[in-house]
């Protein structure tokens, strides 16, 4: 049957869109998922990670100013828990010394303030001389006269309204960009007498701010009022103004990233709030991009090279082995395949499809060399004969008047004639019959050598009967026992044949022992016998009939069962010759014989 090969091919995905589609479902895909998986959770991981970057850092800025704030505090109370500046208020006021009076407060003043980093300066208003501004400025921040006399510009009128209020509180507030600590100095029954004025250094109180990770801007509120010089927009409702958390929060408001604090500062809430520069925190994350785009730009030309691979060691070597295929349905028996690749695998696929292919050839040649030796052999016996069925349904009316005549052994002989010539004619092209017939044929040459030998020609048997009902080819006993019977009687015209048959693990083997023994001549001969090659039909004019018959069993076994089957014919331990048949259990193209 012929393979239409281009109609499969058309009907068929073709191995390597297999692949393809294989490695891209089955690898691709799951790989670039689980990098997009692998790069969420990275870049989820390293979000909260910033994230609690920010807080932490935010939470010990604030901190800081907390303390920077608490310090301030505590030096502005040393204006009231040292005496200095009331015991020279009051004294003044006895002696009215206002030189003493002077250098005594600027001397305080200067010794209590001038070297605080948190201040630029300090200012000291006595109330019933609102006008006469004592002060001092730092020394350590290159501070001058000028934020004094700013002060009194624009800030003294406010912060002696602020101090009306004030009782013995501390009060912050932001006058055009200048931040003043506001303090009451009280006498003994807590009136006022002075007012002590901090202007608070913002870069050195809240520097610490600075130091958030991301930080942009920010902004201080005490009770909601904002402290610093910022422009910043409102972003906290007002309960997260007045809800006290003690730690940093971070927020998103307007696509913006802010993380505020609030804390209680004796009677006052302070409310920090920082800007964070989004810019910074993309940046951060934008290494989890640069590694995504890195392993997307590995994966290309990692999938090319498999695709390649698969190419080169995979689908090349099929295509290979479909076309060579392809080319053995067509017939083309012997057909070789090249090297496929350097792979172990192709390469013994490689070799074994061309064992395989020559295997073929050479048995499609041996089945139709066969072929023709049967076909010769009948046609010779066709030849041999006048007409065979006519000679079969004579010996048939002489074996019927043998037993009329009560001549059994005539009848015998008549009958075991017949039989062979049964099988010589092989009526029904069998050429696979049960060992159980082929012994028929080996019986009844032996009954009619039987009848002309008479008590000189003995006969053995040893036979598995098991093995009766196992196929073997047509007439390849008959024609060794013959040649034993030739062999062990040519001399003395009386021998004995003994024959036996029994099962090995890869077949049976048939033993024809006569009573014969080869000489060199004669083992050299069967050698050169078994040796010969060519067509089946051909026969040497030196030849006889029976080393013909033991080539031609030579040759059938080898071809239906292989080379390590066939006919062995040599002296036994006893000097006798002994002919081995072995038969294969099954055969390399029996089912096409049959």
């Amino acid at each position: 049957m012929q393979i239409d090969y281009e109609k499969i091919k058309e009907k068929k995905n073709s191995l390597q869109w297999s692949m393809i589609r294989m490695l891209v479902l089955c690898w691709l895909l799951p790989l670039a998922l689980l990098a997009l998986i692998m790069l969420f959770f990275m870049s989820t991981k390293l979000n909260g990670q910033v994230e609690n970057n920010i807080l932490s850092s935010s939470d010990k800025a604030v901190e800081i100013c907390q303390m920077q704030m608490e310090e301030a505090r505590l030096a502005s109370r040393n204006a009231s828990y040292i005496s200095t500046i009331r015991d020279s208020y009051f004294s003044y006021l006895k002696d009215n010394d206002k030189r003493k009076f002077y250098n005594t407060i600027n001397q305080f003043l200067a010794q209590q303030y001038k070297y605080n980093q948190n201040f630029l300066s300090t200012m000291l208003i006595f109330l019933d001389k609102p006008h006469d501004v004592y002060y001092t400025y730092s020394n350590a921040k290159d501070a001058t006269y000028t934020s004094v006399r700013e002060f009194k510009r624009v800030g003294l009128a406010k912060v002696l309204d602020i101090s009306e209020n004030l009782d013995t509180k501390i009060e912050y507030t932001n006058i055009e960009g200048h931040l003043y600590m506001i303090r009451n100095l009280v006498k003994s029954n807590f009136e006022p007498y002075a007012v002590i004025v901090m202007e608070i250094d913002t870069n050195s109180m809240f520097k610490s701010l600075k130091s958030i990770w991301g930080y942009e801007i920010g902004q201080i509120y005490m009770d909601g009022e904002p402290l610093l010089d910022t422009v910043m927009d409102d972003i906290l409702t007002e309960e997260e103004f007045t809800t006290t958390t003690n730690s940093s929060i971070y927020i998103n408001r307007e696509s913006k990233d802010y993380v505020y604090e609030v804390n209680k500062l004796e009677e006052h809430k302070f409310t920090y709030v920082m800007q964070l520069d989004s810019n910074a925190i993309i940046k951060e994350l934008d290494w989890v991009t640069y590694i995504g785009l890195i392993l997307l730009l590995f994966m290309i030309p990692l999938v090319i090279m498999v695709m390649a691979f698969f190419n080169r060691k995979v689908t090349k070597p099929i295509k290979a082995l479909v076309e060579a295929s392809h080319n053995i349905t067509n017939q083309k028996y012997g057909y070789q395949v090249a090297k496929l690749s350097k792979s172990y695998e192709f390469d013994y696929l490689a070799n074994v499809f061309n064992q395989m292919s020559l295997e073929l050839q050479y048995q499609f040649e041996q089945i139709y060399l066969e072929e023709l030796a049967l076909r010769d052999a009948r046609i010779e016996a066709l030849q041999s004969q006048i007409n065979p069925h006519f000679l079969n349904n004579t010996l048939e009316i002489v074996n019927w008047e043998a037993r009329l005549g009560g001549n059994e052994r005539v009848s015998g002989m008549i009958e075991a004639l017949s039989t062979m010539l049964n099988a010589t004619m092989n009526r029904k092209n069998k050429h696979m019959i049960t060992l159980e017939e082929e012994l028929t044929y080996v019986d009844s040459y032996l009954y009619i050598i039987k009848q002309r030998f008479q008590d000189k020609f003995e006969i053995e048997k040893n036979i598995d009967e098991h093995l009766l009902s196992y196929q073997v080819p047509r007439l390849v006993i008959q024609p060794i026992v013959e040649n034993a019977v030739d062999h062990g009687t040519s001399t003395l015209r009386q021998g004995k044949v003994t024959i036996s048959i029994y099962e090995e693990i890869d077949g049976i083997v048939v033993e024809v022992e006569d009573s014969g023994t080869l000489t060199d001549e004669d083992s050299r001969r069967i050698a050169e016998i078994l040796k010969i090659e060519g067509k089946l039909s051909g026969k040497l004019s030196s030849e006889t009939s029976l080393s013909v018959g033991i080539r031609n069993v030579n040759q059938r076994l080898k071809i239906i069962y292989g080379e390590s089957y066939g006919l062995d014919i040599r002296n036994n331990e006893s000097g006798h010759t002994l002919s081995t048949i072995r038969i294969g259990k099954a055969g390399r193209h029996h089912n096409i014989i049959q």
